[in-house]
């Protein structure tokens, strides 16, 4: 007789399980198994395989003698011929080939620049960066304002070196400099470097400020200001004028406890985030809310947001985390939709971030503060999906 399958195996061993039940019942019976035939093929039948008979020992409570019991073979999981069989070892791989798939289309590291320390030149803590119309980078940290080439050459000190901490940094098509973080009010300077005026007056009334850390312009020249001390943002035009208040203190959707961050994007969407939550608020371009993301898998919740930056070419939000040191992106069409992050660990070497603050997308370009790390750091941005 040919050797038994694995299948008929296991059959044969529940079928005498079951007689064994049925034996015991019958005080006294015993099993046998019932002769195994084979297939045209010589192999053993599983199902014969898996047939055993009650001798003796019947009783009216169990199976007569001669009864057969039958138990039906445990089939083998259907395999396709050249598929593996499911493994961690290969859910490991399908996890490593996602991580890999989503880390191509993720900006790439280019160069980073900065020296620790707080004479000119050196860098000490930046909070946020703005790019100008010529590609130089203003880096705002806990020294003042600095602007620099794209390559980390020094070209001036704003405000002739006497600005204090710089929170948030904000470059309107005209080339001014919109600066936040220097008490109630949030400072201006021309192209050149030199002061230009303020907007906001200390207060909180609608248009008035409080504790203003985050600035942005949009392309029309309008000015919104996150002030964290009245809990809302304000909207101002291209001369000053106040033109619309965004949220109000409290928990609930379109409300805030401390809004650290604003950015625009080209539809006049307005983008929220707090120094004290785990998401970004959208509103309509009129100030009523429209939706929040970044609360989802565990991969894209954000944490201590600190920059918001909209790439629209390439249909992306990139938002950065400092307690996660962490640059995620999200669709910019469907912000609910993660794509991927950069970072995610304390680090100092090429691409890693230690407490990364604002960040801003220009010309094909990701730059990012890297608070701690105290460098600003550039990234490839990837080429647009069609």
């Amino acid at each position: 007789m040919q050797p038994m399958t694995e299948p008929a195996r296991s059959a044969r061993r529940r079928a005498l399980s079951l007689c064994a039940v049925a034996a015991l019942t019958a005080l006294g019976g015993a099993c046998r198994t019932a002769e195994a035939p084979t297939d045209a093929g010589g192999l053993a039948d599983p199902a014969a395989a898996g047939t055993v008979v009650v001798e003796s020992g019947a009783t009216p409570s169990g199976p007569a003698a001669g009864t057969i019991i039958t138990a039906a073979p445990i089939a083998s999981p259907a395999v396709t011929a050249g598929t593996p069989r499911p493994t961690a070892e290969a859910a490991a791989d399908a996890t490593r080939q996602k991580a890999a798939e989503q880390a191509a289309q993720m900006p790439r590291f280019e160069a980073s620049f900065g020296v620790a320390g707080s004479q000119p030149g050196q860098i000490m803590l930046p909070f946020d960066v703005a790019v100008d119309g010529d590609g130089n980078v203003y880096v705002g940290d806990s020294t003042g304002v600095q602007l620099f080439t794209l390559s980390g050459t020094l070209i001036r000190r704003i405000g002739e070196g006497t600005l204090p901490v710089a929170e948030g940094l904000a470059v309107a098509p005209d080339g001014r400099l919109y600066v936040a973080g220097h008490g109630p009010q949030v400072l201006i300077f021309d192209a050149g470097g030199n002061p230009a005026g303020t907007l906001g007056q200390a207060g909180e009334q609608p248009g008035q400020l409080k504790k203003p850390s985050g600035v942005t312009v949009d392309a029309a020249g309008n000015v919104y200001v996150a002030d964290g001390g009245n809990a809302r943002v304000e909207k101002f035009g291209p001369d000053g004028r106040h033109l619309l208040t965004i949220g109000e203190r409290g928990s609930q959707s379109g409300q805030f406890t401390a809004p650290r961050v604003v950015a625009v994007d080209g539809a006049g969407r307005i983008y929220v985030g707090s120094g004290d939550d785990f998401l970004v608020q959208r509103f309509n371009p009129d100030g009523t809310y429209l939706d929040t993301f970044g609360q989802g898998t565990l991969d894209e919740n954000l944490f201590r947001t600190s920059g918001i930056a909209i790439d629209a070419a390439g249909g992306r939000i990139y938002v950065s985390q400092s307690m996660s040191h962490a640059v995620q992106a999200f669709d910019l069409a469907d912000p609910t939709r993660y794509l991927g992050v950069i970072g995610g660990h304390a680090g100092m070497t090429k691409g890693e971030f230690n407490g990364p603050g604002g960040l801003e997308v220009h010309d094909g370009l990701l730059v990012v503060a890297d608070t701690r790390n105290n460098r600003v750091q550039t990234f490839r941005l990837p080429e647009p999906t069609p």
